[in-house]
C-alpha cells in the first residue's frame, strides 16, 4: 500500500512539474526587433546586451516599462554553419510575462535565417548554401504553402488583392507588400499578430487562448 501511495504521489508531482513548466511556456512573449548588424557581429558584440526595453508589453500592452530579466538561447544558420545567438529577455512588471526581442534576421522557431529563406522562395537552388539547407527549406515552403489560406483570411485586403486562386504562391503577393521577407516576418507580427508559418501564443495579446500551431521548435 505505501507504495502505491508513494507511486500517486510522484505521478501528482509530476504533474504539478509539468503544468508548471507549461504555464511559464505559455507566459513567453515575443517582440521581432530590426536588428542592423549580421548574426556574427551580434554575437561578438554581445548585441542582445545592448538592446534598449521595449516601449510596450506584447500581452497586456502596458507601458510602465519593463526590466530585463536575462537571456535565452537559440540555434540560427549562418553560411554552411549553425551559430547560437543569446536573445534578450524583459519582464513586464504588470502582468509577469517576459518579452522577448528576436533579431529580425531569425524566423520565429525556424532555424534557417531569414535572408537564406528569401533566396529559396525566390527560386535558387544551384547555390551551396541553398543546397546545404535545402530538407529545412523545403520544409517551410509546405508549411507556408498550407497555412497560406489561414494567412490570406487573417490578413484579408490589409496587403492588397490577395491571390485569387487556391494553390498560388504566397510569397509574390507578400513581397509585393513589403518588399523583403525580413520587413514581412517583423510587420506581420507587428500589425496582424501572425506569420507565414503559424499563428503562434507568443505573438498573441491578451484574451488569446487558441492552441500552440504546429511546427513550434524553438523561438
Amino acid at each position: 500500500m505505501e507504495r502505491e501511495e508513494l507511486s500517486a504521489q510522484f505521478l501528482i508531482s509530476g504533474f504539478r512539474v509539468f503544468g508548471e513548466a507549461m504555464r511559464l511556456h505559455d507566459a513567453r512573449m515575443q517582440q521581432i526587433l530590426p536588428v542592423p548588424i549580421n548574426v556574427i557581429e551580434y554575437v561578438e558584440s554581445d548585441y542582445q546586451d545592448q538592446i534598449a526595453s521595449p516601449s510596450h508589453c506584447s500581452h497586456c500592452n502596458d507601458t510602465q516599462g519593463l526590466c530585463r530579466h536575462g537571456t535565452y538561447g537559440r540555434w540560427i544558420s549562418w553560411c554552411l554553419e549553425t551559430v547560437r545567438i543569446l536573445v534578450a529577455r524583459f519582464l513586464c512588471r504588470k502582468c509577469g510575462r517576459t518579452v522577448s526581442c528576436l533579431p529580425d534576421w531569425a524566423l520565429s522557431y525556424r532555424r534557417v535565417n531569414v535572408h537564406t529563406t528569401e533566396r529559396y522562395l525566390e527560386g535558387e537552388r544551384a547555390d551551396p548554401e541553398i543546397s546545404h539547407w535545402v530538407i529545412h527549406l523545403r520544409s517551410y515552403q509546405k508549411r507556408i504553402d498550407s497555412f497560406a489560406p489561414t494567412l490570406v483570411r487573417s490578413v484579408n485586403t490589409g496587403l492588397g488583392v490577395p491571390p485569387s486562386k487556391p494553390g498560388q504562391p504566397l510569397w509574390p503577393w507578400i513581397k509585393k507588400a513589403y518588399g523583403t521577407l525580413q520587413s514581412a516576418a517583423r510587420q506581420l507580427v507587428s500589425t496582424f499578430r501572425i506569420t507565414l508559418f503559424g499563428r503562434y501564443r507568443c505573438h498573441q495579446p491578451c484574451g488569446f487562448d487558441k492552441p500552440h500551431s504546429a511546427g513550434m521548435t524553438g523561438g
